[in-house]
């Protein structure tokens, strides 16, 4: 049946999570299952601001009338993160693919080589180059393929609309190169948190002289502004006619639910700003036949290195938690296939349980980690910094865009994701 079919389903994908989300955060398993990750992300950093014996902030407040350049903002946003569709058409590794190449980038590939191997050995494979018995062998088979792609292999020769390149024609590889992730890496590659954005007047009352202490680390991110056409003297005519009325009234609901006719100079301060915006629309249309222009500019801000670094804090210790829950799941995978084949079912049964266990752990992990980098944007959150998302996913998309720029001369990109081609 239909209630069968989802007590599985429950049971299967939902249950260890959510018993594995109520392990790392100060909730209930009710709460964590109806709660959403903005929610689950701020409970944990007060959590953890509590055990660091930071204060937390207050949500903050803002202002619904806010001018840029001289005129009234209706959206204040950045940038986000770049999705672009490149290539259409079907790609299957049976199909024979043009490829461009420049020899120059095949160089570049050729000189970073033998460090890229030993990366690989060391870091990704955690073995010794001196245990590898063919590593020479490899590294010189390497060398001789890219020297290889220099010449290219077809009659052609040179791409005519492309000097300096050379055809290769083959039966194509698909890959995926995807950055790991990509935004928590940011965030504490330069120490990015809400509390230390801060303005040049607040470095300049600083105890620590900026020249000496090098404690100022400056980030572009790109701002995208939605400005009516009216300007801050149409604004401010407006709210004035507003505001000497005496004949027009508004409804308004008072706290014990009763309807008022009330003038202007009566109304809440929220209500207040929804009548001017609303005039202020009608006031556009007339006078400029247009609403709105969108606005885009590219802004530096500082981000202090001296912050208490608790939010930095926690973020890398969600990476490294996961990363160990991550090789838990290798290590019972390999552990059951020991097993398999064998009678000693409880011992695959364990391992099983393991799996399940360590692998749900690892994803909370995952799912908490890319909410904090969404958290600062969300409305009433304690820790918010638009100017700290903007920064996050700027310097993202210029990773992604310079990856591009190389992968378009030695391959051919289709798509390009926020953390991935």
């Amino acid at each position: 049946s239909d209630a069968v079919a989802t007590y599985y389903l429950y049971m299967k994908l939902i249950h260890n999570f959510i018993l594995a989300l109520a392990t790392i955060i100060p909730v209930h398993g009710d709460d964590v299952l109806r709660a959403g990750s903005g929610t689950l992300c701020e409970a944990l950093l007060m959590a953890e601001a509590y055990r660091a014996g930071v204060v937390f902030p207050n949500k903050p407040v803002e202002n619904p009338i806010t001018f840029v350049d001289g005129r009234l903002v209706e959206t204040l946003t950045y940038e986000g993160g770049r999705v672009e569709c490149l290539r259409v058409g079907v790609f299957r590794k049976e199909f024979l693919e043009d490829f461009p190449i420049d020899p120059e980038a095949v160089d570049i590939l050729l000189a970073d080589l033998e460090k890229t191997l030993k990366f690989f050995v060391e870091i990704e494979a955690k073995k010794k180059v001196d245990d590898c018995t063919n590593f020479q062998e490899i590294l010189d088979e390497c060398r001789s393929k890219l020297e290889r792609l220099k010449l290219g292999n077809t009659a052609d020769g040179q791409v005519p609309d492309q000097p300096g390149r050379v055809l290769w024609r083959e039966e194509p590889l698909i890959y995926h190169l995807d950055v790991g992730a990509m935004y928590p890496n940011i965030i504490l590659s330069h120490r990015l948190q809400p509390t230390a954005m801060v303005t040049e007047d607040f470095c300049a009352a600083c105890s620590y002289d900026p020249e000496e202490a090098k404690c100022q680390h400056r980030m572009k991110w790109k701002a995208r502004n939605d400005l009516f056409k009216a300007t801050k003297s149409d604004v401010q005519q407006i709210r004035a006619q507003l505001e000497g009325s005496t004949t027009q009234r508004y409804e308004y609901k008072d706290y014990r639910g009763a309807i008022r006719r009330v003038t202007y100079n009566e109304l809440p301060e929220a209500d207040k700003a929804k009548q001017l915006i609303d005039r202020v629309k009608f006031f556009c249309q007339k006078a400029y036949k247009k609403l709105k222009t969108s606005h885009e500019e590219v802004r530096e801000d500082i981000i202090c290195q001296r912050e208490n670094s608790f939010y930095v804090d926690t973020v890398r210790n969600f990476r490294d938690r996961r990363y160990v829950f991550k090789g838990e799941v290798k290590k019972w995978t390999k552990e059951m296939k020991k097993w398999e084949g064998t009678d000693n079912l409880a011992a695959i049964r364990n391992a099983l349980d393991m799996m399940a266990l360590n692998d749900s752990l690892q994803l909370a992990h995952k799912c908490i980690l890319n909410s904090f980098y969404g958290y600062v944007m969300r409305k009433g959150a304690r820790w918010r910094s638009m100017k700290m998302a903007g920064i996050t996913t700027y310097t993202g998309s210029s990773l992604i865009k310079e990856a591009r720029a190389f992968v378009e001369r030695v391959g051919l990109p289709l798509e390009l994701d926020t953390d991935g081609i």
